[in-house]
């Protein structure tokens, strides 16, 4: 069986359980190197803010 997804690169896969030093800490790894940074830490606060308000 062959399984194609079409995702966007800038969607981290940033799973429900993470703590928010977890998340701060691969926000900060991000910075480090990855050109696409900017889209993945914006996406990534915007998933895990809303985690938060619910």
């Amino acid at each position: 069986m062959v399984l194609e997804a079409v995702v966007d690169p800038n969607v981290p896969p940033i799973p429900p359980h993470v703590s928010l030093d977890q998340f701060k800490a691969f926000m900060l790894s991000l910075g480090k190197g990855d050109p696409e940074a900017s889209g993945v830490i914006r996406h990534g606060v915007k998933q895990k803010m809303a985690e938060f308000l619910k």
